[in-house]
């Protein structure tokens, strides 16, 4: 007997993981450019593309983790509920 919560939570990692690793990529390539950018001698927005991309990469991280939690949560519950089952009807 398959539980289609399972399934639904392990492509829920597997999204979230995803995710959370291209959002830290592109904060490391953000931050490096800044980097290289802040050794120059011309200064660097604060507002422009690089720090809209950088907070919108950081919100994409949190939201993923979040995600990532939401999905470990389905397994656990889920998890108990067939081991009750199982428990009750053996």
């Amino acid at each position: 007997m398959a539980m289609p919560a399972f399934g639904s939570a392990r492509q829920a990692l597997d999204s979230a993981s995803q995710e959370m690793s291209e959002a830290a990529h592109n904060i490391a390539r953000q931050t490096g450019q800044s980097a290289a950018t802040d050794s120059s001698s011309a200064p660097v927005a604060a507002t422009g593309p690089v720090a809209g991309g950088l907070t919108d990469d950081i919100v994409a991280l949190q939201y993923s983790n979040r995600q990532g939690q939401a999905a470990a949560r389905v397994l656990e519950v889920s998890n108990d509920t067939l081991g009750r089952l199982i428990d009750t009807l053996a």
